[in-house]
């Protein structure tokens, strides 16, 4: 199944959350897609799991499971950071 084309299946709290937080949908895409083909967390007896990537200084948090027809998106959030080194 390709994700660039996977239906995301989101409660309208959940979308509420996705937009109060500015997180776009091809960023959630974008952070299943780095999951599916890499790393990702499983949440032990709930068949569900937690994925993370770094896009620059942002990084995206998705909570999700499988479904037949897509992804259930069941949490998003993120965090920005903007790291300096001290120069001398």
């Amino acid at each position: 199944m390709d994700i660039a084309d996977s239906a995301l299946i989101i409660s309208d709290e959940t979308e509420a959350k996705i937009d109060e937080r500015g997180i776009k949908k091809t960023d959630i895409k974008e952070v299943l897609a780095w999951a599916e083909n890499g790393v990702k967390l499983y949440i032990d007896g709930e068949n569900r799991f937690l994925a993370k990537k770094r896009m620059g200084n942002f990084t995206a948090y998705v909570e999700y499971d499988k479904v037949d027809d897509g992804y259930r998106i069941q949490d998003v959030y993120s965090h920005r950071v903007s790291l300096t080194e001290d120069q001398e």
